[in-house]
Order: structure tokens, then sequence, then C-alpha cells
């Protein structure tokens, strides 16, 4: 938790950062396809640079 009133404009103010004590973050359906487009891109490039 951090409270405070450093600047007399806004007066004080708290912010209290919590949740559950482990949390497995699981990307979306769409950052694993940003990412396979990505790696495909990569590899094609790759691939083609080889061939020529």
């Amino acid at each position: 938790m951090v409270t405070g009133s450093d600047d007399p404009e806004y007066g004080f103010y708290s912010a209290t950062i919590g949740g559950p004590g482990l949390i497995s973050a699981v990307p979306e359906p769409s950052t694993w396809l940003m990412l396979g487009v990505g790696l495909a891109a990569v590899g094609y490039t790759a691939r083609r640079k080889t061939q020529h």
C-alpha cells in the first residue's frame, strides 16, 4: 500500500495493489497467432535468403 499527500493540488491519495498469490498468465489466442505468424515470416525470409 502506498499513501501520501506530496502534491497539495490533488490532496491525499492511496493506492493498493493486490490479488491472488499465484497467478499463471495465459496468453490470448490472438497473441499466439501473432507469435506464429512472426516466426513463420522469419523462417520464410531465412529460407528464401539461403536459396539465393
